[in-house]
């Protein structure tokens, strides 16, 4: 039983060394990075950010306005983004309304079927969305 649980502990080791960070493999399979961040999305008509599972939607106008709504909540609030002296996307944050930057640790991806995701050093964000142009939920 010990040599069965100590082989089961080697495998999950080195099978864990394996594995390709998520963004690499968004990369492999089509997808694309988004070298502004949301800054790059917004144009002159803002975007709108929606998550896959329909908990939360967010609008990013031209000047930095910044609306999200959480459904579960059913709270709207007005926030803000900007980009940094040191060219980093930031945003105010809609639990802690403080602003955060993302360097160059983070990353928003594109993936090839269209959905968005922000990564950290690689790893898969945690909250998926899709982009629609403009103020879809005139926010």
């Amino acid at each position: 039983m010990t040599r069965l649980l100590y082989s089961l502990a080697i495998t999950a080791l080195i099978s864990g060394c394996a594995t390709v960070p998520y963004t690499e493999k968004v990369l492999a399979e089509g997808g694309t990075v988004i070298k502004g961040d949301f800054a790059d999305l917004v144009g002159e008509s803002g975007t709108t950010a929606i998550s896959v599972n329909g908990d939360w939607w967010g609008f990013y106008g031209p000047g930095g306005r910044k609306v999200i709504h959480v459904a579960p909540l059913n709270e709207t609030a007005e926030l803000s983004w900007r980009v940094n002296e040191s060219g980093e996307f930031c945003e105010i944050e809609f639990r802690s309304r403080e602003e955060k930057c993302f360097g160059e640790e983070y990353q928003l991806i594109k993936t090839k079927d269209g959905l968005y995701s922000r990564t950290k050093n690689g790893k898969k964000g945690e909250y998926p969305f899709r982009i629609e142009e403009g103020n879809t939920k005139n926010l």
